[in-house]
């Protein structure tokens, strides 16, 4: 709960609304968290309609770069198989993101809300295996960590659930985060205009109607001060980078050593999610469904351990993500036309692009002047009569 700059300076930043919330301090955050989500769908009132977010921090490091676990014996005695223990650890906090899972859609079913709602758990970007706030997640065997363009960093996953949707569908059409507000947005009944000029796309036929996605090309990320920019094509084949960084080898573990034990379908079954999601559907998951899944989402094929090729991406490079999803050919000699079009196209959007203001820590902030507490300084964004009480 207490977040800390570079340059050392620290306070303390946990609220309750604006209320700052002392009074959860020593609380491992997982669990604060999804007691408070809790709290909020108990106390729902089931007339109106309710969105909700809960965004963990788990399984990210805390200050002093180290992963959390709410009870280190039963971590080790649990994950002991586990050699490196910050891995271990990053086992044992991602147990308590399934448990927090699992409470909240318990807690939706009790209130008999589960039927009438969606559920979609999500990723935002890849772990962050080496370097400043390294949690010894693995992005295996995709190229690239958390901040870098290649798949490792960008490529994320998500699980859908609702209860008129079919089951068991596994969709690998191009979806960019933006798209989740103005699809969500359309599943609710809202009309899409209503939303003015956005980046995102309406894809809720593709999700409830298993249509064809209507994303055919993103960009994945432009950046002024490396010069790096990533651009994908062709509804998700074709990825066009250009740039450098300290992350673009391939980094993580596997997880398949001969210690790890065999995939456990009986904790499955035996998952607070699986129990409730069971008595509100009756398309019932078995053995054999659940191992054809993971067989399907299995990237392994795309690469060995020791195969990390090095590629130097500073004058572009062309990947083929249908057969290439690790990144480990270049092929822009190949297709020489698509690159010069997919220049073109990246071209336009440096032209959009706005500076990064220089970053620097503006005295006035120190938590000192504010009880030791991260607090708003420059007033001048409150309004007149502004009944947030930051702004007092």
């Amino acid at each position: 709960m207490t977040y800390y700059t570079d340059a050392n300076i620290n306070g303390f930043d946990l609220r309750d609304n604006f209320r700052v919330a002392r009074e959860y301090r020593g609380q491992y955050a997982t669990e604060l968290f999804t007691n408070k989500a809790i709290e909020f769908i108990k106390g729902h009132d089931t007339s109106v309609p309710m969105f909700l977010i809960v965004s963990h921090l788990a399984p990210h490091t805390g200050p002093d770069s180290k992963v959390e676990v709410k009870n280190l014996t039963e971590t080790n005695e649990k994950f002991n198989y586990i050699r490196n223990q910050e891995r271990r650890n990053y086992a044992g906090a991602t147990e308590e993101l399934d448990k927090s899972v699992g409470e909240i859609l318990a807690a939706l079913a009790e209130k008999s809300i589960l039927n009438d709602t969606l559920i979609l758990f999500l990723s935002d970007n890849g772990a962050p295996t080496v370097g400043q706030y390294a949690n010894q997640g693995s992005n295996w065997p995709l190229r690239g960590i958390k901040m870098s363009y290649y798949e490792g960093g960008v490529r994320g996953t998500a699980v859908l659930w609702g209860s008129q949707l079919n089951k068991n569908v596994i969709n690998n059409d191009l979806f960019h985060i933006s798209d989740i507000m103005p699809t969500f947005y359309a599943a609710a009944g809202g009309h899409i205009s209503d939303l003015g000029i956005i980046d995102g796309i309406n894809q809720w036929d593709m999700i409830s109607k298993n249509a064809p996605g209507t994303r055919t090309e993103m960009l994945v990320g432009i950046n002024d001060r490396t010069r790096a920019a990533a651009y994908i094509d062709r509804k998700g084949q074709y990825k066009l980078f250009n740039g450098t960084s300290n992350y673009n080898s391939y980094y993580g573990e596997a997880g398949r050593l001969e210690e790890n034990p065999e995939y456990n379908i009986t904790e499955i079954f035996e998952s607070k999610v699986h129990q409730t999601l069971k008595k509100v559907s009756d398309a019932a998951l078995d053995d054999n469904m659940i191992l054809q899944t993971r067989s399907q989402l299995d990237l392994s094929r795309c690469r060995i351990d020791s195969e990390k090729p090095n590629i130097n991406c500073s004058s572009f490079c062309l990947f083929d993500l249908f057969n290439d999803p690790c990144e480990k050919i270049d092929i822009k000699d190949q297709q020489e036309d698509l690159v010069n079009e997919m220049k073109l196209k990246i071209e336009k959007y440096w032209e959009q692009v706005v500076p990064q203001p220089a970053k620097y820590i503006d005295p006035r902030s120190n938590p000192i002047y504010f009880n030791n507490t991260w607090d708003t300084w420059l007033n001048q964004f409150c309004l007149p009569n502004d009944s947030n009480p930051l702004c007092s």
